[in-house]
């Protein structure tokens, strides 16, 4: 265990203190209100989005911290730079991001 100043410092709490590493960074990016899932097994088409009407505007990370990699939404002012949404990505867990089939720009 570690220690600072004299005060242990349990596993659990130094992996809280790991590094956070941005490996991926999207200064511009765009939420929009999707259709409702579909019933069939196609995914879903960028095409049918209103591209000029999106809800939020914000800077996508990813980050790795750790063993965890994160996907991040911030506000798009960096000087609040307030978290929107995150996702985990996880080794064995569906994975929270699902792409679009029409183009490869989205």
């Amino acid at each position: 265990m570690a220690q600072e100043s004299g005060k242990e410092k349990s596993p659990e709490h130094e992996e809280d203190e790991s590094v956070e590493l941005i490996s991926f960074l999207v200064s511009e990016c765009y939420v929009y209100m999707i259709p409702p899932p579909r019933k069939t097994v196609a995914s879903y088409r960028a095409g049918e989005w209103y591209v000029n009407k999106w809800t939020r505007e914000g800077v996508l990370k990813v980050i790795s911290k750790g063993e965890e990699c994160i996907i991040r939404l911030e506000d798009i002012d960096k000087a609040s730079g307030a978290l929107y949404a995150r996702a985990f990505l996880r080794s064995g867990e569906p994975h929270p991001v699902e792409p679009v089939i029409d183009s490869s720009r989205w």
